[in-house]
């Protein structure tokens, strides 16, 4: 789900928070993510929408829809929003990953999912091979892979065989304990 950008940025919390708790109510057991649009919003407003997508019961917060003006995910935000939410939470980057590097940066900042429409180019990248599929939208169907050296695999996803079972792979991922500190202080 899009948060309310207009009701967040006009003060009302109150609708925001109902807006989200009606969708993760609705979802049943299906996983919510909340998109935040990050860079059309301040960090107060950031603090507070992560506080609101929490107390709403969702799964995850989601930089961007990658079509916003302001643009996508940056690894300010994506640090900021793994701070804020803690282990509870998935923290998704999307918009604007383009690559490999990019795609390092944003994990190495906490997300722990990825939204990309550049799979193609990340996979190309030399001496890389598919770990794990992050996004689960129709869009891409082999869904946004993770690269990372061969060298460097110590993962349960690199038993998974990526193409046909990457969906398998992303749950494995999704419920693993997160290697991220307790969330961050809300009005810092």
């Amino acid at each position: 789900m899009v948060l309310n950008l207009g009701a967040l940025k006009s003060g009302e919390s109150v609708p925001v928070g109902a807006d989200i708790a009606a969708v993760v109510k609705a979802a049943g057991a299906a996983p919510v993510k909340v998109i935040l649009e990050t860079a059309a919003l301040t960090d107060a407003e950031k603090r507070l929408a992560c506080r609101l997508a929490v107390e709403a019961g969702a799964s995850f917060v989601k930089t961007s829809t990658g079509f916003h003006p302001a643009g996508g995910a940056s690894v300010d935000d994506v640090r900021l929003l793994r701070a804020l939410v803690g282990p509870r939470l998935g923290v998704k980057a999307s918009g604007g990953i383009r690559n490999l590097a990019d795609t390092q940066a944003m994990l190495a900042a906490g997300a722990n999912r990825i939204g990309t429409s550049a799979s193609a180019a990340i996979l190309a990248a030399p001496d890389r091979v598919p770990v794990a599929a992050f996004s689960d939208g129709p869009r891409f169907p082999i869904g946004a892979c993770v690269a990372v050296p061969r060298s460097e695999r110590a993962h349960a996803c690199d038993q998974v065989e990526p193409q046909r079972n990457h969906r398998q792979a992303a749950d494995q991922l999704e419920h693993a304990p997160p290697p991220f500190p307790a969330a961050g202080d809300w009005t810092a």
